[in-house]
Order: structure tokens, then sequence, then C-alpha cells
């Protein structure tokens, strides 16, 4: 971002931080948090951090975390390279990794922080706002249970990509809006609406948190405040527009194709396709019993609230703004073009906050004279009963310690200057910018005009296979190849050396050096 932005944004946004660390901290304060809540707290955050910082991977995440560096390196995203993504997560993971270290441990460190904190705002959430007093702890806790020991939290809010950043801000927002509404503070409602569309300015996958939020904050207010209120909150909105706003005056027709244009008419090869993939995906969530128990005991929740509890309007409304929260997400995400699985993790926070009530009023009408204190071991064994074995797979899978030594092996046979073609996490992980053109392999499957690839910095998969016939590259290296895709880049017959490391292929001449 210009250094004019840059330093105009400074006050602003430490006013912001102070508002809204002023408003979380009276919060906290105020529910005086007991030891057992405090505990869950640490646990859960020291198993993100300890996670993050060892097995945590995805492949997708090579590019973000290559974007980050190209930031760093003083080029803009959609300007200089292609990035089919919301900037500002890239923006703020670039800010991070400047202070702290240029690497994927800092980034994780950073999701695995955010992610934390949306655990313990729902889980707060839960202890200030449920009405029920002899249910507060156990709900609270068992919230942090439930979104917690989420293997999908655990996998994704962990990584370099922008789910723990989304997470955290569409909790966050959820929580101004309500005290925005319960106070009456318009500021709230610009700090609300700043969080919300920063959110979606990270990923769109989270924008439907934002009209809703909206929509229930003006259904909350007099005929004589909506108007204020709406402008209020979209002003938050527009002030976290403004990065895209920036990108998109500087280059209209890059910034329209990476965002909107590559998702609508280039992600999914066909819409029979689409449609398949997408029903795999929804069949698989459903049968993940981390998904459907949180679904039925939230469902069961919002019985609860709207016949059976004997809360007041205001309390009821805030739930019944979880229960919109999360259908909303559901519907928008399952609808999407190409759906994948870790698009749902953004419904786990209202999910959490709704379920415990669902469990709660469930072990209520069963024992209505017991004692609910064994609720919290009774879930915490059956939401962490799968947990180790998932944890095995993942020491099995390909992570980043592992690909530092592919990285390493890359730079030992690539000459001083030889150019390298690689999977985005290798090029990251061996400190390489990749020549323009190669910064996200899904790019080379795309189908333009020779004026728009050269605009978008789009290099076709047919002139990267005549790049390497003619050998312009010194060493190649995927973690991904196959037989039928080595055969066709031609690999074989212009690379005499081939080696093996951490299930890696790396491909190179000795007579390049």
């Amino acid at each position: 971002m210009p250094c004019v932005l840059r330093s105009g944004a400074e006050h602003f946004g430490s006013a912001m931080r102070v508002r809204i660390f002023t408003c979380l901290h009276k919060s906290i304060t105020a529910a005086s948090f007991p030891s057992l809540l405090w505990s869950t707290f640490l646990i859960i955050l020291a198993g993100l951090v300890v996670f993050s910082q060892t097995w945590a991977f995805y492949g997708d995440e090579g590019f973000h975390l290559l974007a980050s560096r190209l930031i760093i390196l003083g080029k803009k995203p959609y300007l200089d390279f292609f990035y089919p993504q919301m900037p500002l997560f890239a923006y703020l993971s670039a800010a991070w990794m400047q202070i702290f270290s240029d690497t994927w441990r800092s980034s994780h460190m950073l999701s695995a922080l955010l992610t934390g904190g949306s655990v313990v705002l729902s889980s707060a959430f839960l202890f200030e706002r449920l009405p029920e007093t002899g249910w507060k702890l156990s709900a609270a806790v068992i919230a942090a249970i439930l979104m917690g020991f989420n293997t999908m939290v655990l996998g994704f809010g962990t990584i370099g990509q922008a789910y723990g950043v989304c997470l955290f801000l569409i909790v966050l927002c959820f929580w101004l809006v309500i005290k925005a509404v319960a106070e009456s503070r318009s500021t709230l409602l610009l700090w609300s609406g700043l969080c919300a569309g920063a959110s979606a300015g990270s990923s769109l996958l989270s924008a439907p948190v934002l009209p809703i939020l909206l929509a229930w904050a003006a259904s909350r207010v007099g005929n004589g405040r909506r108007v204020k209120t709406c402008l209020w909150f979209l002003a938050g909105v527009g002030i976290s527009c403004l990065p895209l706003i920036w990108l998109a005056v500087l280059a209209p027709r890059q910034t329209i194709f990476n965002i909107l244009e590559y998702h609508i008419l280039y992600r999914s090869p066909n819409t029979l396709t689409a449609m398949r993939v997408n029903i795999r995906t929804l069949a698989e969530i459903l049968n993940s019993a981390q998904f459907t128990l949180p679904i039925l005991f939230a469902g069961i929740g919002l019985l609860f609230v709207v016949r059976r509890s004997q809360w007041d309007l205001e309390r009821k409304s805030e739930f019944y703004l979880c229960g919109w929260l999360a259908a909303g997400l559901s519907i928008f995400l399952a609808t999407l073009p190409i759906v994948d699985p870790q698009y749902f993790i953004l419904m786990v926070p209202f999910l959490s906050i709704l379920a415990p009530v669902g469990i709660m009023a469930i072990a209520s009408w069963l024992h209505p004279m017991a004692s609910l204190s064994w609720l919290v071991p009774a879930v915490l064994m059956l939401f962490g009963a799968g947990l180790p074995w998932w944890l095995w797979q993942q020491y099995h899978r390909l992570h980043w310690p592992q690909l530092e030594v592919v990285a390493k092996v890359v730079n030992d046979v690539t000459p001083e200057g030889g150019l390298v073609w690689a999977d985005g996490f290798i090029y990251f992980a061996a400190g390489r910018v990749p020549p323009s053109g190669l910064e996200n392999y899904d790019s080379l499957d795309l189908q333009l005009a020779p004026d728009d690839t050269a605009k978008l910095h789009i290099m076709r998969r047919a002139d990267l296979y005549n790049w390497v016939a003619e050998g312009g590259f010194a060493t190649v290296a995927s973690c991904w190849a196959t037989d039928d895709w080595i055969a066709a880049s031609g690999l074989r017959k212009i690379y005499v050396e081939h080696a093996k490391s951490n299930r890696c292929d790396i491909f190179w001449s000795k007579a390049s050096h």
C-alpha cells in the first residue's frame, strides 16, 4: 500500500484498536471467567499454536504466502501477479511477516492466534449473554470444545490462508453489532461494519455476514434510528474497502478478473462437473459427526429459544442472529460454483454458540433436577474421540518441515541465476521468486486472448511446456507429479538427473551447472 495511505491510516488504526479492545476488555472483565474456562482457553490456544508450527499444511497456502512475499518485495496483487483472491489477507500477512519473519511459521502463528481469539470470543458470548445462569459455565466450556476440537478449525485455522482472520473478524463484528444495538452506540456500528468488510476483504466466503448483520441491526432499532444505523455500519464497510478501491483504480480490468470473472467463468470446467464435485463435497460434510452433531444440537437450541425459554426479546434476537448467520453462510457456501469442505469452517463459531444451548436443554429435559456438570466431560469425550486418529493422519501427510528439506535440495542443485519451475510452496520454502505467470499453478489452464494473458500475468500451459523443451529452467520440482504429467511436460527428455525428496520429484541436469 502506498506510504500516503499507510501513514494516513496509522492514527485511524490506533483509534480503532483502542475502541474495539476497550469494548472487549470491558466485556471480558465483566464476565469474570472462572479458572476452568481460562484453562480451557489456554489448552486450546496451545494446541492451535503447536499444531500450526508442526503439521499444519495445505497445498493452496503456498500461493497465499507467495503473494505476501511478493508484496514485501514491492509488487501489487492483480497489477503485478495473478492472485484470484481478495487482497486484505495478503497485505495483513505481509505486514506481519515483515515484523516477525518472512517464514511460514510466522504466518501460521498469526492464523493460530486469531483462530484462538475467535474461540475465546464465541465462548465469552455464551458466558456473558446466556440468560440461564446455571448453564453459563458449562455452555461456555462446551462451546470452546466444539470449536477448538473441531478438526477443520485445527487444520485450516492454523495455515497461511484467510480462514483464521475471517473466523476472528466475523465473531468480532457479531459481538460489536450486538453491543452497538444493546447500548445504542453508533461508533461500535462503524467498527462492526469495518470488521465485517475486512473479513469479506480477506475472503469473499464470509461476504454473507455483512448483509445479515446490517439487516439485523436495522431491524432492532426504531424507525428514527434506522437510516443512521445503516450509514454508520456502511461507513465502516467503506473504510475496509479502501485497499480494494485503490487497486481497482490502478488496474480495473485485472482487479475485476481476479476477484469476480475468474471465479464465475473459469474456476469450474463445466456446470455438470461442478455439480458433481459440490454434491460429493456436501455429502462428505454431512457424513462428518463433527458437523452434523453441532448442526443438530444448534437446531434444538434454536427451538428451545423460540418455544421453551422465558428469555426477553433482546436476548432471543441475539441467538436468532447466530441462526441467521449459520443458515446464510451455509446456503451461500453450498451454492458456489465449486465448493471445498473447508469453506464451511466459517459456520463453526455460530454453531458452537447455538449447539451448547441445545445440549443443555436436552440434558435439563432428561434430568430436570440433576447437575449438568457431567456434560462437559461427555462432550469432550464425544468430540475429541476422533482427534488422535486425525492427528496421526496429519503426521503422515506432507508438511512444511519436510518441504524445507525439499527446498534445500532444489537450491543445492540449481546454479546461481538458474530459473526454477516449482509448486508455490516450494518457491516459498526455497526463498525464490517465480517467473511472471507461474505464481499460481491454476492459471496455466486459462484460455484467454494474448493481450489478456500478458496483462493478467498468466502463462499458458503450452507456452510453459515449450519453455521446458527449450531448457529454460535449470530445475523443475513438484510434490504432485504423476507419470502422465511428467510425460506430458517432457521432463525426462530434458533433465537427466532426478531425485525424490519427501515424496517430491526434483529434475535437473548436471550440464546446467
